[in-house]
């Protein structure tokens, strides 16, 4: 195997490691116990991992070394069967950094209650589908949100009192949201 095609299927490991295990750049490197800089390396296939950092990796994610070296996919046993990252999983839960799901919800959520909240679209009543495709077609956002994502945090902001939702076709399964009305009836 030449070094290009070594640090591209590292690469491919790594990368398919991350997902399986819901890990983020920050959160692999916190539970190997490297440097989020060595793990981008190894992402951009711009280095050569040292056996230091291969074992790190492989102790992790209950593997032995030779899985890397391998054209054929890791698949992973399921996370409560791995005791190192079942136990960081359990002790950083909260820690929305270091997991691949929490982040995208963590970004979505910043976005509608620090940006999008104050746009005058909210004003009428928007489903999350609607809310999504107008923050991507604005140029003003121009960025893709998952509309499911979006639903979670928009009912997350209805329960905190931030907006108002209407369930029009009354069965729980669409639902239109608006910024509250704060003027007094």
């Amino acid at each position: 195997m030449s070094e290009i095609d070594y640090r591209l299927t590292l690469q491919k490991h790594l990368q398919s490691l991350m997902e399986q295990a819901d890990l983020t750049i920050i959160g692999i490197a916190e539970g190997a116990k490297l440097s989020t800089l060595t793990i981008r390396k190894i992402l951009s296939a711009k280095t050569r991992a040292s056996q230091i950092t291969l074992n790190k990796i492989t102790t992790f994610f209950n593997l032995r070394i030779e899985k890397l070296y391998s054209e054929k996919p890791i698949k992973l046993k399921r996370i409560e069967d791995i005791p190192r990252l079942r136990d960081f999983h359990n002790t950083y839960k909260a820690n929305n950094t270091y997991f691949l799901s929490r982040a995208k919800d963590n970004i979505v959520a910043h976005f509608l209650k620090n940006v999008f909240i104050y746009d005058d679209f909210l004003k009428e009543g928007r489903r999350a589908r609607d809310i999504a495709q107008y923050i991507e077609e604005s140029p003003k956002y121009g960025k893709t949100f998952n509309p499911k994502v979006i639903a979670k945090e928009l009912d997350r902001m209805f329960k905190s009192g931030l907006l108002d939702k209407d369930d029009k076709t009354r069965k729980s399964a669409v639902f239109y949201y608006r910024i509250k009305n704060t003027s007094s009836s």
